[in-house]
């Protein structure tokens, strides 16, 4: 049976897996649903002097948190099953998506590497993570 290998490439928009098996290569482009919203206090009406709705911000960052569960989940899902992982990508998603990984006892195990990454064309992210493997496997 040959080793599953797997990279990802992820931010808060997309991820990007890319799985080897042997000589096979496939990949998976998952979508969150993560708004990216920005609340900026509420609105008024025409009316001087009426009450103004509030946003509250507790529950903005409270939804955005559910939907990263929902989207890390998602994510997990698809890479359960692999011998070893390598994340990366930019901004904070590719750490707290390592945080998340790291919680479950047999996954975080899986974790070989998480590195910095910027944007990357899908060919891109496939010569990353085929380069990644083929120099840790040399290591060994």
């Amino acid at each position: 049976m040959m080793e599953k290998l797997t990279g990802i490439w992820l931010d808060k928009k997309s991820a990007h897996i890319v799985v080897l098996e042997g000589k096979e290569e496939r990949s998976i482009i998952i979508q969150s649903d993560m708004e990216d919203t920005h609340p900026k206090g509420g609105s008024g009406s025409s009316t001087p002097w009426s009450p103004k709705e509030v946003v509250s911000e507790s529950k903005v960052m409270e939804r955005k948190k559910h939907q990263s569960k929902k989207y890390y989940a998602t994510i997990i899902a698809q890479v359960e099953d692999s011998e070893k992982l390598f994340i990366m990508g930019p901004g904070q998603a590719r750490l707290a998506f390592n945080k998340e990984m790291q919680r479950h006892a047999r996954l975080g195990s899986k974790v070989v590497e998480v590195r910095p990454a910027d944007s990357m064309t899908e060919n891109q992210i496939r010569a990353s993570v085929r380069n990644f493997f083929r120099e840790n496997s040399k290591t060994r």
